[in-house]
């Protein structure tokens, strides 16, 4: 909540300096599966938002590709391609190179 509300560099600094008291990756799921059930540009901006907290601590492929997703839904191409080329710079499993080039191919249409 305080995330939400602005406070950006107290709560990023928590995050990273909080050890095992903060889970960043259940911070990471609750933003994509917030996005997942978004409705509106309101509700996958607050859930970009959240999954763009935690992925400096929880930099998984599958939580890229759905702030790729989210950003492209937004209407935001040059960000998703900026994660997407990431992801895959990463070298990730086959099926999620596959997928992120996939959004790619999308994204050149």
């Amino acid at each position: 909540e305080r995330w939400l509300a602005g406070e950006r560099e107290p709560v990023q600094a928590a995050l990273r300096d909080g050890g095992a008291q903060y889970k960043a990756d259940l911070i990471a799921m609750l933003g994509h599966y917030q996005y997942q059930s978004a409705t509106d540009d309101t509700q996958r901006r607050r859930a970009l938002s959240v999954m763009t907290l935690a992925e400096p601590q929880f930099s998984h492929p599958r939580l890229r590709m759905s702030m790729a997703q989210a950003h492209i839904a937004l209407g935001e191409p040059v960000a998703a391609h900026t994660l997407l080329t990431r992801l895959l710079a990463a070298e990730p499993k086959p099926e999620e190179r596959d997928d992120a080039n996939r959004l790619l191919q999308t994204l050149a249409r």
